[in-house]
């Protein structure tokens, strides 16, 4: 059952209200132009669907962190700078979603960025508690998600936070 008008834009609403914060927060920095386009719900659940799709799917190449931020940081920039020299426009998405049983609802609409500001819209998303991030391709050919959630003591011996790194397209 897919979701109704009513609901499409009241999704999309709380979307725009809540990019219209971050792009306060982008005022005066050069990052405020680096986004061409917003692709707000229902669209947006169809982008982050692939993505959780293709994580699922293991076929994307995979790494997790455990407490080490410094080194997943260094990872992550070096990925994030590969996908970004590749391209002209990325995709990019942070912080929150939740699953539906139809689709998938977000606090924010997936934004087209300029490659060039990738790094810059990465350090955004980690000022914003980051718990889920991802940049790819706008064909979604090559990418990056990060996962973050917290570390189960049992399975991971040790607590506090816990990424999932994923890349793809070489």
């Amino acid at each position: 059952m897919g979701s109704t008008r009513l609901e499409e834009k009241l999704v999309a609403t709380t979307q725009r209200r809540n990019f219209v914060q971050i792009q306060g927060e982008l005022n005066g920095t050069g990052d405020a132009g680096s986004v061409l386009r917003q692709i707000y719900y229902p669209d947006s659940s169809e982008i982050i669907g692939r993505v959780l799709a293709g994580m699922a799917s293991g076929l994307w190449q995979k790494e997790s962190f455990i407490g080490s931020a410094e080194y997943c940081e260094t990872r992550s920039m070096s990925v994030l700078l590969n996908i970004s020299s590749r391209a002209q426009r990325l995709l990019c998405f942070f912080p929150n979603f939740s699953a539906r049983p139809a689709d998938f609802v977000s606090d924010l609409p997936v934004l087209e960025i300029e490659a060039s500001h990738s790094v810059e819209w990465f350090r955004m998303a980690k000022s914003k508690r980051l718990h889920f991030y991802f940049c790819s391709s706008v064909d979604l050919d090559r990418g990056m998600v990060l996962d973050v959630y917290e570390a189960d003591p049992l399975i991971h011996q040790t607590s506090g936070p816990v990424t999932d790194m994923y890349f793809w397209g070489d």
